[in-house]
């Protein structure tokens, strides 16, 4: 019975070493016999933040490749994923001179990221990224883990269409001031534009996991629980070595 070339348990199961959320592969091969459930979770969750939280969660969104209909849709610019950070893109505002947050809607095509930026009353600056949907008590719970009293002003960035919902947002709070509303006359162009991702050592554990996988659909005369895979099966697997 073939057991798992992690941890030896023998409920294996299928893991895919090119990550769906990279969309479909011509001539793909599926790695069958090799990892178990639990160890297949491990695997997915280092997948969900190479997808979500690195360079390729933006190139993902610039090409427009999505994941399994089933799987809940992330905008990588409002949250991270399996402990990485969101995508963070500053670009300056030709017009005006401002560096401004954005997020990418497309090739080529960016808006300023809905957010709020609040001042806070020692003068430090604090962003929130509005996500879809926010409720009242969700950001406020936002607000308050920032553990600050007063805030002396609230910068917000919005669509027109968003107005009315996240000036609700600020239902009980109160600022020394508050951005005014000013609608662009005509397209704005943005840049140039730097883009911060944020992970952990899952992003390069998924990485050795994809290469290492992908190997092993190639060359089946390796089973991968080899001793000469040790260290990899750990880095993965454990994040040691």
């Amino acid at each position: 019975m073939p057991k798992c070339i992690y941890c030896e348990a023998d409920d294996v199961t299928v893991e895919h070493p090119l990550p769906r959320a990279l969309g479909n592969f011509k001539g793909y091969v599926s790695l069958a016999d090799r990892v178990c459930s639990r160890c297949n979770t491990i695997c997915g969750q280092l997948d969900e933040q190479l997808c979500r939280s690195g360079s390729e969660a933006f190139f993902r969104k610039y090409l427009g490749i999505t994941g399994r209909p089933e799987h809940e849709e992330v905008n990588s610019f409002y949250r991270g994923s399996s402990g990485g950070g969101r995508l963070e893109m500053l670009g300056t505002n030709q017009e005006t001179g401002e560096e401004r947050e954005l997020e990418l809607v497309g090739p080529k095509n960016v808006r300023e990221l809905r957010c709020v930026k609040l001042v806070a009353e020692d003068g430090s600056a604090h962003t929130i990224p509005i996500k879809e949907g926010m409720t009242p008590e969700e950001f406020r719970r936002k607000v308050s883990a920032l553990g600050f009293k007063f805030f002396r002003h609230a910068y917000i960035c919005a669509a027109t269409e968003e107005i009315p919902w996240m000036e609700s947002l600020f239902d009980g709070f109160k600022f020394e001031g508050k951005t005014e509303w000013t609608l662009p006359t005509g397209p704005v162009i943005y840049g140039p534009a730097a883009i911060k991702f944020t992970v952990t050592s899952r992003y390069f554990r998924a990485i050795a996991k994809i290469g290492f996988h992908y190997f092993l659909t190639k060359f089946p005369r390796f089973r991968g629980d080899e001793p000469c895979f040790s260290e990899l099966r750990n880095f993965i697997s454990l994040g040691t070595v």
